[in-house]
């Protein structure tokens, strides 16, 4: 890997991000993104940023330089002992422990997919089969094209939706159209999470 455009684009298939993805948590725009994986832009001005979400260091992205990332051991929920805001209990029960290298991992939890109302039938989509670890960061704000767990209320069983913003409207989507689209609705709705990672090799202990 001698280029910043090859370092960048391993270290987002080996996260399962595609190219709209890593732009949205990045804070760039998806043409701006491409110009980094296509080699035209040399030294990104967000480089740190970048890798933040790539799970590396700036110094790998520009350089090739390796560094050892800090181990953090993540508590694995149910979803239904998904914290709500202001995650002051976080977290009380768990079903496992998930170890995850990471620079940071602030308040961060982890869910396993449980069925396939996030599963796209679509190959350039971003997609979350039964098994899948997903990492929560329950502090990020969610922008548009987010994946984020909400629950409808106290007693209601968390799930992961996408989060698109049409207008003045906040639609909570799902992948698979078998599943039902929820209004985003600030007095009934809550936002408990973005999701920051997926990885289907992640290491468990139980």
């Amino acid at each position: 890997m001698s280029t910043l455009a090859e370092r960048v684009q391993l270290c987002r298939e080996k996260l399962g991000y595609s190219q709209r993805e890593v732009a949205i948590l990045a804070g760039l725009t998806q043409q701006g993104y491409q110009d980094i994986e296509g080699g035209k832009s040399k030294r990104p001005r967000n480089i740190e940023k970048l890798a933040e979400v790539l799970q590396t260091t700036p110094e790998f992205l520009q350089f090739g330089n390796k560094s050892t990332i800090p181990i953090h051991m993540l508590p694995l929920l149910n979803w239904d002992d998904v914290p709500l805001p202001p995650y002051l209990d976080i977290i009380d029960k768990k079903e496992g422990i998930i170890a995850m290298a990471a620079y940071k991992s602030g308040k961060w939890y982890a869910l396993a997919i449980k069925d396939d109302s996030m599963t796209s039938k679509s190959g350039d989509q971003q997609s979350f089969i039964e098994g899948d670890i997903i990492i929560i960061d329950p502090m990020r704000e969610p922008k548009h094209g987010s994946y984020v767990i909400v629950r409808q209320n106290e007693t209601a069983e968390a799930i992961l939706k996408q989060y698109l913003v049409h207008g003045n409207a906040i639609i909570l989507s799902s992948l698979n159209d078998r599943y039902p689209s929820i209004m985003y609705d600030v007095n009934v709705t809550k936002i408990c999470g973005v999701v920051i990672k997926k990885q289907a090799d992640i290491v468990e202990f139980e």
